[in-house]
């Protein structure tokens, strides 16, 4: 009798930890990625969008290129869209110039070379800004980074040059 008590003690613990835990704001990636596989990447998402300093800490950690990160941006691909899509791209897209060997790695076979590397990525980009994310990419290569990924990466951060190139040059 006592054993059984004790299990359905336990049994309510857990339970109650669990729902806690499910509901509780973390930002954490390794506590998102958990929650992601357990309830599934909208309910990570309608836990962390309604709350600005919750959604801006994690575009915050993604845009760092922290590998972490980049793995929960990868968990929310399925339940992003609209605005929550918009930043979570500029996100993805500014991230590869702080850590190019993890976003190519992580995001682009999720998100693709031309979300990560090149001319889908909305943020604001100069030609400068442009060319240094190419060299970047050129670097990469060079060392000895490889596979069909940074072939794209090189192939649209190409057309992303260009792109601004031709639209920064004045007009005739």
């Amino acid at each position: 009798m006592k054993k059984r008590l004790l299990v359905s003690f336990v049994v309510l613990l857990l339970g109650i930890g669990l729902c806690a835990a499910a509901y509780w704001p973390h930002v954490s990636p390794t506590i998102n990625h958990v929650k992601s596989r357990i309830f599934g990447p909208r309910f990570v998402l309608y836990n962390l969008w309604p709350y600005p300093d919750r959604w801006a800490a994690l575009l915050d950690g993604v845009a760092s290129g922290d590998a972490s990160f980049f793995r929960s941006a990868v968990d929310l691909y399925p339940a992003i869209d609209g605005e929550s899509a918009d930043l979570m791209i500029d996100a993805v897209f500014t991230g590869l110039e702080h850590n190019a060997s993890g976003a190519i790695a992580i995001l682009v076979p999720v998100y693709g070379p031309d979300t990560v590397c090149g001319v889908i990525g909305g943020a604001e980009i100069t030609p400068e800004r442009a060319k240094r994310r190419l060299q970047l990419l050129q670097e990469l290569a060079q060392r000895g980074g490889e596979g069909p990924s940074l072939g794209g990466c090189l192939s649209a951060a190409q057309q992303l040059l260009d792109e601004v190139t031709r639209r920064s040059e004045p007009s005739q």
